[in-house]
């Protein structure tokens, strides 16, 4: 187990000195071997981490508020919660007992107002209620998870994996009902999986990622097959933030490299654009209405811009360090609003 928490602690300091500012690392050639990747961030993201200290308990009126934003913060190992859109701070959520968080990246939330964690140095998902209280831990064992969507047509959830422990290529995992253990989907010509998000209450989920040379690829999985989509209309350096709007009624894919979140066809066509003005390295993207919600973690902070006018962010969340995923929970369940 020493061994083990060894390597991972290896690999953690090796993707962070690719993105310090120290030096842009390129990744590699494709022929040459793969470097393990735990991280959906960019090595070639100039991260510029703020100064963060401390720890800030939960308050004890953190059900007081209608909607709550979770972020999470790869950089310092905190998942942090905000009252939903006044961006008031309610405090910082605990890890579960006897377990710490490590590496948390993606999120998403149910139909309940739970919200996943997707903890991927210990490869499992964890589950909280709205105001914070642990439920479950999933077991991810031999993969690494890095973002996760809830289909609320089956009230399964999937996870992807972006590649395995032992540096295999990544797939996606679905749990049945949020519990249990996980089918396990591979996707031909996909080394990498990055962001995923279910279509509204179609049940069709859409990713993007990697290819074993480093180019983007973007698919769906539906009725148990995986596709790969080819992208017309802008080319995506580097796989960024996928999310669905229900008021729009679109799919849109993020690119890590350009400020720009593009809306897309089922069919990959580029079908409109939100720019993201002084952005640097937007990751995950959650859609709540009229706002897209980008965890910036270039900037160290999480920006919240017009949806989908886009343009310069309407508020920034400061005091972060390398956010990387985000979710809105309400307080009760409205199967009629969550997919806003």
């Amino acid at each position: 187990m020493a061994a083990y928490l060894a390597v991972i602690a290896a690999a953690s300091l090796l993707l962070a000195g690719c993105s310090n500012g120290s030096g842009s690392q390129l990744a590699p050639a494709a022929g040459q071997a793969l470097s393990k990747r735990t991280s959906v961030v960019d090595p070639r993201l100039n991260i510029r981490p703020r100064n963060v200290t401390g720890t800030h308990p939960i308050k004890p009126d953190c059900c007081a508020y209608t909607k709550t934003l979770f972020v999470s913060d790869s950089g310092t190992n905190e998942v942090q919660m905000y009252d939903f859109p006044s961006n008031t701070y309610i405090g910082e959520l605990s890890p579960p007992p006897g377990n710490v968080f490590a590496e948390p990246q993606g999120l998403c939330s149910d139909n309940k107002g739970d919200v996943y964690v997707t903890n991927t140095d210990t490869e499992s998902i964890f589950e909280f209620s709205h105001n914070g209280t642990f439920l479950q831990a999933l077991n991810d064992f031999g993969w690494y998870p890095v973002a996760c969507s809830f289909d609320r047509s089956t009230g399964n959830l999937a996870v992807s994996n972006i590649e395995t422990t032992a540096d295999g290529p990544g797939s996606i995992a679905i749990y049945t009902h949020a519990s249990g253990f996980p089918s396990i989907i591979s996707g031909p010509g996909v080394q990498r999986f990055y962001f995923l998000a279910y279509a509204g209450k179609t049940g069709v989920l859409y990713f993007d990622g990697e290819s074993a040379s480093y180019s983007t690829v973007f698919g769906s999985f539906k009725n148990g097959k995986v596709k790969l989509i080819t992208i017309s209309g802008a080319t995506i350096q580097f796989p960024g933030a996928v999310a669905w709007s229900a008021q729009t009624q679109s799919m849109n894919i993020g690119d890590q490299d350009n400020p720009v979140l593009y809306q897309i066809s089922p069919a990959g066509v580029i079908t409109g654009s939100t720019p993201l003005t002084g952005s640097s390295g937007i990751l995950e993207g959650t859609i709540k209405g009229p706002r897209f919600i980008g965890t910036d973690a270039g900037d160290a902070d999480v920006k919240i811009f017009a949806y989908p006018a886009g343009g310069t962010p309407q508020s920034t969340l400061t005091g972060l360090s390398e956010p990387i995923g985000s979710a809105v929970s309400p307080d009760v369940p409205d199967n009629s609003n969550l997919s806003d």
